[in-house]
């Protein structure tokens, strides 16, 4: 028996299983990269709709839907029961300096106020762009400290999710938030519940113009006037982790032209108060 050949073959053998291995890695690198992005677990995720709600897909397609997430739940907001020509603009998953300044730079020019829905993790590792959205006037909400997917963690994990942001917030800022947005839109009575007892309103949306999947500037600026109307809540994104976010460049488009149609722009918090 040839004992060096058979050596030989399993050296081989252990280099193609490495090389396998390091492929693998680098495939699910590269698909996190491209918007499955990974919670603090590990575990990816991407937006999903209600299979309770089988009416949100024909409400996709408009743009414009009710509801997104896992079942339905009282005292949700999702904008204001109002004839008043009044939106409230919000962008979530930020802070962050690749479009979060450029962001902020657009509304100072236009005069008008928004929500952001903060990441802890982020505003952590960015305290220069939170301070600044504070220091402008605008609110800032929560959106838990690692974008957990909320359907699948405790009550008493989620409490902590919010209170690590607050405490984040209240550190640099100043001030404590009150508004909340699960990660995803993922709201059921559980999510609810959990944060009134810790003091929030639950926040979604009216308007989703997809900003996260990076599409035509364009299609960004006619989703959201095609759909807009008084006391809509607009979703959008500081924060795309994977291509060139669309929402700089469709902002400038949606605001004036909303301030030419009469409309004002106001915060979440002053949105609930229009009810």
């Amino acid at each position: 028996m040839d004992h060096s050949a058979i050596s030989y073959k399993f050296f081989l053998l252990r280099c193609i299983a490495l090389l396998a291995t390091v492929a693998l890695c680098a495939f699910i690198g590269v698909k996190a990269d491209k918007g499955e992005r990974a919670d603090s677990t590990g575990e990816s995720y991407a937006p999903v709709f209600a299979d309770s709600d089988k009416s949100a897909e024909s409400d996709l397609a408009a743009g414009s839907y009710p509801w997104i997430g896992f079942g339905k739940a009282d005292n949700v907001f999702c904008g204001a029961d109002t004839s008043e020509r009044v939106v409230a603009l919000t962008f979530d998953d930020g802070p962050h300096p690749r479009y979060t300044d450029a962001i902020l730079d657009i509304l100072k020019e236009y005069g008008v106020k928004a929500t952001f829905f903060a990441v802890g993790e982020n505003a952590e590792l960015y305290k220069e762009q939170l301070k600044r959205i504070a220091d402008e006037g605008h609110e800032i909400g929560n959106h838990t400290y690692s974008h957990a997917s909320l359907k699948k963690i405790s009550p008493e994990r989620m409490k902590i999710e919010l209170t690590r942001t607050a405490e984040a917030v209240k550190k640099i800022t100043g001030r404590m938030p009150t508004v909340f947005r699960p990660p995803e839109g993922c709201c059921n009575k559980t999510v609810v519940d959990c944060a009134n007892q810790i003091g929030y309103t639950t926040v979604l949306w009216t308007v989703d113009p997809r900003d996260w999947s990076c599409p035509p500037s364009e299609r960004v600026s006619e989703n959201i006037l095609g759909n807009v109307k008084g006391g809509a809540v607009i979703l959008c994104h500081d924060y795309i982790s994977a291509g060139k976010s669309p929402t700089p460049e469709a902002l400038r488009k949606v605001i004036p032209q909303l301030l030419k149609e009469g409309y004002s722009f106001v915060t979440v918090s002053e949105l609930l108060r229009a009810e």
